[in-house]
């Protein structure tokens, strides 16, 4: 009789240190190591630095700091404070804006 054993799922998301994946992806594109060896070593999955040092054989720029979710910036940081700056101006002086103006 087999028992139900309840088996907790861990996600690797984000979990791997920036400088591990540094020092993987050098060995890499190297060739001092394979890239599943790397994976399993320093604990980052294939996808990733198959991502990574395909991006850089191309001459692309990559971070090595992991990227959870989709999320990107579309205002530069000056212009966000602006923004902020602009809104409480605005609520300061009895002119709240409104969801649909804020949007």
């Amino acid at each position: 009789k087999q028992r139900d054993i309840e088996i907790e799922k861990t996600k690797k998301k984000g979990k791997w240190d920036q400088s591990n994946s540094q020092t993987a992806i050098d060995k890499i594109l190297s060739k001092e190591m394979s890239l599943r060896k790397a994976s399993l070593r320093y604990n980052i999955p294939k996808s990733i630095l198959h991502d990574k040092t395909s991006s850089l054989n191309r001459g692309q720029e990559v971070s090595m700091q992991p990227k959870l979710g989709r999320f990107t910036n579309i205002f530069t940081p000056e212009y966000e404070q602006l923004l902020v700056v602009h809104v409480k101006d605005s609520s300061n002086r009895c002119l709240p804006l409104t969801e649909q103006e804020f949007l």
